[in-house]
């Protein structure tokens, strides 16, 4: 149970809710991509961060810029004005001596990388919770269905011991705890329905629905595909977690960072050059003539330079740290996970055991009552015990649900799935 490093020679199952089996749920993700308002802050940041990358790599070209001036004199002596009007040019070019600039299209070429494995995360925890928003709302119908069926049930028997009471064979302790249970029964109805409706305005909200409607959910709890998922996965797989690529590309950004004050201390070479109007038709003769070479390198800064240099050598080691932390809590996540499924698969196992025993149980109790051979606590106790195992199989299944999703959700990917033996 948990991770091994085998290597894995198939690539992951990206589109992973596919194993579920659910047509309708393929299109709440079709819905949920389009539609997600989440997604699409996500996108818009991916956006902003493409353009300053194209900011940054213009920053490798020369500028040219144009001058306009208006100069009036005036000769207090003579009296006398002039004008002078003059057009012109600027040109300027930053040599990139030590790589700075280059650093700074990696630190770029990072931040881009940063907001598209955010949104990676962003859409997997998304994806994430509408299965498992999905799968509760479609086990409370199943609930709510067993609930309806409990309550025939529990006022088919009061009506029974309501005919026992007025004959003298039942007291009225029977039938007043026999009306309890039909109490407690309408009770669950009423909470079931109200954590339906919760559950719809969730997935509309994940849906991006302003009026909150959820007209899906039709298909059956129990038409829902199981996904067979292997107890032992490969280590590899946790490669694809957009938390471990995010936290890799932040270190590489920071490297860069780190590159880029360092060069801080070295000259730097600044090329310019003054063109007049007419220099523009003969640009290589104005460029040779008026070419300016400048030499700049910091002397004294009271160690400004240098305390930025500290500042991003500790931002290097935390993203290291925070980079193997990273991975520690991912392979303690994903083994959580895994356990957790394995805990779920067999608690529902025993839950379905247990139902076929109580049912047992509670048809003896009705028969021994009916025919006088046991007392009413014993029918009573058999009800509510049969009741409670409908109602928790159903929950040990969502809860098997839930957990295939977390196991998702912890390795990023579709898990490596059991292959089913075919008997010869």
């Amino acid at each position: 149970l948990g991770l091994e490093q085998t290597p894995r020679t198939v690539e992951p199952e990206q589109v992973w809710w596919r194993n579920y089996g659910s047509d309708e749920l393929n299109g709440l993700y079709i819905a949920l991509h389009h539609n997600n308002l989440d997604l699409a802050i996500a996108q818009e940041r991916i956006a902003k961060a493409k353009a300053l990358l194209q900011q940054q790599y213009s920053l490798g070209n020369p500028s040219l810029d144009f001058t306009a001036n208006k100069r009036i004199n005036n000769n207090l002596d003579t009296s006398q004005t002039s004008r002078s009007d003059g057009l012109g040019f600027q040109a300027a070019y930053e040599v990139d001596l030590w790589g700075s600039r280059q650093a700074g299209d990696v630190i770029a070429e990072a931040v881009l990388a940063n907001e598209y494995y955010q949104f990676q995360s962003t859409q997997l925890q998304l994806q994430a919770l509408l299965a498992q928003q999905y799968f509760n709302y479609l086990s409370l119908k199943n609930r709510l269905d067993i609930a309806v069926s409990n309550l025939a049930s529990s006022e088919r028997l009061l009506a029974l011991i309501q005919i026992r009471f007025e004959a003298g064979s039942a007291s009225g302790i029977e039938r007043d705890q026999q009306r309890n249970v039909t109490f407690n029964t309408r009770a669950q109805l009423l909470t079931l329905r109200r954590q339906i409706k919760t559950t719809e305005h969730a997935i509309a909200v994940l849906l991006g629905r302003e009026t909150m409607a959820f007209n899906e959910g039709t298909i059956a709890f129990k038409d829902i595909n199981m996904p067979a998922i292997q107890l032992v996965q490969a280590a590899g797989l946790l490669q694809y977690r957009p938390d471990i690529q995010l936290a890799e590309s932040i270190l590489k950004r920071d490297d860069a960072v780190l590159y880029q004050q360092k060069q801080k201390r070295w000259p730097t070479l600044k090329l310019s050059a003054d063109l007049a109007l007419q220099d523009i038709l003969q640009l290589s003769t104005g460029w040779t003539n008026s070419l300016i070479g400048a030499v700049a390198m910091p002397l004294i800064d009271a160690g400004n330079i240098k305390h930025q240099i500290d500042a991003a050598e500790h931002d290097v080691s935390i993203a290291q740290l925070s980079y193997r932390n990273v991975v520690l809590q991912a392979i303690a996540e994903t083994l959580e996970t895994l356990d957790e499924l394995q805990f779920r698969q067999q608690l529902q196992t025993v839950r379905a055991e247990a139902l076929t025993n109580n049912e047992r149980l509670y048809d003896l109790a009705k028969i021994r009552y009916e025919a006088g051979d046991s007392d009413f606590l014993n029918l009573l106790d058999a009800q509510q015990n049969v009741f409670n195992a409908r109602d928790n199989l159903i929950q040990a299944k969502n809860d098997n649900f839930q957990a295939t999703v977390n196991v998702y959700k912890a390795m990023g990917v579709g898990p490596e799935m059991r292959i089913a033996v075919v008997a010869p």
